[in-house]
């Protein structure tokens, strides 16, 4: 499963509480690579600058019978120890642009139950399909969500935000609705 998502930090935030209210999985979240994930019991769970100052930090949502790497770093997890995990990878923002959020996972029991509600939570909130910058729709954009926040923002939409030397990149149009 992997679905991408242009939105706010503030919908980021109601996405995320509403799967985890709607399918009872837990949120887990590790800051830096050396750090055990744990289990995140409240709902302002992060800040927006908490990707800026933590830009190892990985969030992701589970069943607690599937926890089975409690205790290990962040670093020790491999893929096969997050089966059954769902990645909520926030795209974050600056002052020009939004990047895209990013839901993945590999299948399992736990990603299908994720999966259906992101797509009942996506259809209320969210709209489908973007092109780019050219104008140019295809089919891997054309699976790609919006929200009203990203678009009132104002904001360029980026796949990947643009860090450190690429930071004035953002400026630069991106996606747009369709």
């Amino acid at each position: 499963m992997e679905k991408t998502v242009f939105l706010d930090f503030q919908e980021y935030i109601g996405v995320v509480n509403e799967l985890r209210d709607e399918t009872g999985f837990g949120v887990y979240i590790s800051y830096r690579m050396n750090e055990p994930f744990l289990l995140v019991e409240d709902r302002g769970f992060v800040r927006l600058d908490s990707f800026e100052i933590f830009p190892q930090m990985k969030i992701i949502m589970g069943s607690d019978r599937d926890f089975s790497f409690k205790g290990k770093a962040q670093i020790e997890v491999d893929r096969k120890d997050k089966v059954g995990f769902v990645r909520a990878c926030y795209g974050g923002e600056d002052e020009y642009a939004i990047g895209a959020t990013i839901f993945s996972g590999d299948k399992s029991e736990s990603e299908k139950v994720i999966d259906r509600v992101l797509t009942r939570i996506l259809k209320k909130i969210a709209r489908k399909g973007v092109k780019d910058s050219g104008g140019n729709v295809s089919y891997v954009t054309d699976r790609y969500y919006w929200t009203e926040g990203a678009f009132v923002s104002g904001k360029n939409w980026h796949l990947f935000l643009g860090r450190g030397v690429d930071r004035p990149k953002n400026s630069c149009p991106g996606y747009f609705p369709k």
